[in-house]
């Protein structure tokens, strides 16, 4: 089982499903879902969005490989 990235681990920690973090990311909860489990990479634009919608807690860099 792959490890847990940080947006995986902020949406369970706060209790946040896909579709509630799609909602409010403005974003499909398909493409919450890929980004969850690891299967997708967000834009720039994306990454910064949910950086700022996690108070900080899903940093940018997070997503760097």
């Amino acid at each position: 089982m792959p490890a847990k990235n940080s947006f995986e681990r902020y949406l369970k920690g706060k209790n946040i499903s896909d579709a509630v973090a799609a909602a409010e990311l403005d974003l499909t909860r398909s493409y919450v879902q890929m980004l969850r489990t690891g299967s997708a990479t967000p834009g720039l634009h994306t990454a910064a969005a949910i950086q700022k919608w996690s108070r900080g807690k899903v940093t940018f860099e997070s997503w760097l490989k």
